[in-house]
């Protein structure tokens, strides 16, 4: 039984504080989890991202690019697609896929993305062609024989030093129009 006292009770707008004594700590602590639920998707939304399920991690959290590259690498062998999957035609594949991906926010405003997203049918559609595009890209970390953990550190400590958080921090710009920042 959830109480209301787990959830800091003054931390409570003066909206929902009043409902204690006439619903008791329970029904209040439903009321403040579901508000802060939907006050944080608005907020992640509002900064144009979407609220991650943590349930939706857990095959993230016990499963390594290792294998994953190799579930990819099987199910090539399997079928005998290696001599079809050479780095051009895996490069447009991957672009193919990409597009597949954007096509499904075309014509969605950024206001209508969280509706879009919580419709249980787009989000397994989204998660497909993600998917599409992600396998795409392991089968290419496979034939060119990239380790993928170290290519994606090496990555994003280069765009560290491109990017470094006291110049851009809430900043757009790409790195090459940053020069032109550090003077203004």
């Amino acid at each position: 039984m959830l109480a209301i006292r787990d959830y800091h009770l003054p931390t409570l707008d003066s909206n929902l504080g009043f409902l204690v004594d006439r619903l008791g700590y329970s029904a209040c602590a439903k009321i403040y989890q579901k508000r802060q639920r939907l006050l944080n998707k608005r907020t992640l939304l509002s900064k144009g991202g979407h609220q991650m399920k943590k349930s939706s991690l857990s095959g993230d959290r016990s499963t390594s690019t290792y294998q994953l590259k190799q579930l990819i690498q099987d199910f090539v062998d399997e079928r005998d697609w290696r001599k079809y999957h050479n780095p051009k035609d895996l490069a447009i594949s991957i672009a193919i896929e990409a597009v597949e991906l954007m096509e499904l926010f075309q014509w969605v405003s950024e206001s209508e993305v969280g509706t879009m997203l919580d419709d249980p049918k787009r989000f397994a559609k989204l998660e497909e062609e993600l998917a599409d595009t992600i396998i795409l890209c392991f089968n290419l970390a496979n034939v060119l024989n990239v380790d993928v953990a170290k290519a994606v550190t090496k990555k994003v400590e280069k765009n560290r030093a491109k990017y470094p958080v006291e110049l851009v921090k809430g900043n757009y710009r790409k790195y090459t129009q940053l020069e032109d920042t550090k003077h203004d």
